[in-house]
């Protein structure tokens, strides 16, 4: 059809960029999650992020875009959930808009 396809590719935080607060152990806290999501992750039993938690939860609130992979059950879907709940808690930084592009599979 003759249409230009642009595939856009977000430069990935290395293993060697992360900070401390987000080795294993550091717990959601160290992320710098809104203190009311971590106290209600906490209240439901979630004391410790997952590794693609991790690594996803820093840069997306620092305002970077996030590609991630992992498999079924490690918790990709609280890895994005929780940084938006985080920018739409009303004490949280303000932004001038919130965006989400949440792209998911079919089965």
């Amino acid at each position: 059809s003759g249409r230009r396809v642009g595939v856009y590719l977000p430069r990935m935080t290395s293993r060697t960029e992360r900070s401390d607060s987000s080795a294993p152990g550091a717990g959601f806290a160290a992320l710098g999650l809104d203190p009311r999501i971590v106290e209600a992750l906490a209240v439901l039993g979630y004391e410790e992020p997952t590794p693609v938690q991790r690594e996803a939860i820093p840069p997306m609130l620092a305002g970077r875009d996030v590609l991630g992979q992992a498999a079924t059950g490690t918790g990709k879907t609280a890895a994005f959930a929780l940084p938006l709940l985080h920018i739409l808690t009303p004490d949280a930084e303000p932004r001038a808009r919130t965006v989400a592009l949440i792209l998911v599979p079919t089965r």
